[in-house]
């Protein structure tokens, strides 16, 4: 088995480093997409948690007068 001189581990390097470092730089390049979305989706999660929370106060304010109003009927008919 011959020994690698200098010339041969330049070669090797071009030809399997680049490569590797185009990889990189396109795994980087994805991560980063990806990442934003990630932050996106995290802030219109949050923004939809409120949303339900808003709309579940609402619903049970509704329910409250509903329950009081009928209350106030079944009291006037006793009457």
């Amino acid at each position: 088995m011959d020994t690698l001189d200098l010339t041969s581990y330049i070669e090797l390097i071009g030809n399997v480093g680049f490569p590797i470092l185009i990889a990189l730089i396109l795994l980087r390049t994805l991560l980063d997409s990806f990442n934003k979305r990630l932050d996106s989706l995290d802030k219109r999660l949050t923004q939809l948690n409120k949303t339900i929370t808003l709309i579940i106060k609402a619903l049970d304010k509704e329910n409250r007068n509903v329950e009081t109003t009928k209350h106030v009927q079944n009291d006037s008919k006793d009457m």
